[in-house]
C-alpha cells in the first residue's frame, strides 16, 4: 500500500476472532466498518469509528472534504 495506514485495504488477518473494527477507505474518503480476525493485518485498523475519524480526519478524497460516518447504516 502507498501510505502505511490510509492506502491499505481492511486488515482482516488470518485469525477468526470476528471483532468489529474500523478502517479508513481512501477511495470513499471515510471510515467504514469491517470484521477483524484478531491477528495480523495492517495499521489501517481502529477500535472505534471515533478513533478512526480522529486519526484520519486530515485525509479524504478531495483533501479538504469532511469525513462522513457509515455507522448508521451498519447494525
Amino acid at each position: 500500500c502507498e501510505h502505511p495506514v490510509f492506502g491499505c485495504p481492511p486488515p482482516t488477518g488470518p485469525c477468526r476472532a470476528m471483532l468489529p473494527r474500523w478502517y479508513f477507505d481512501r477511495q470513499e474518503g471515510r471510515c467504514a466498518q469491517f470484521i477483524y480476525g484478531g491477528c495480523g493485518g495492517n495499521r489501517n485498523n481502529f477500535e472505534s469509528e471515533e478513533y478512526c475519524l480522529s486519526v484520519c480526519s486530515s485525509v479524504s478524497k478531495s483533501g479538504r472534504q469532511q469525513l462522513t460516518s457509515t455507522s448508521r447504516k451498519l447494525v
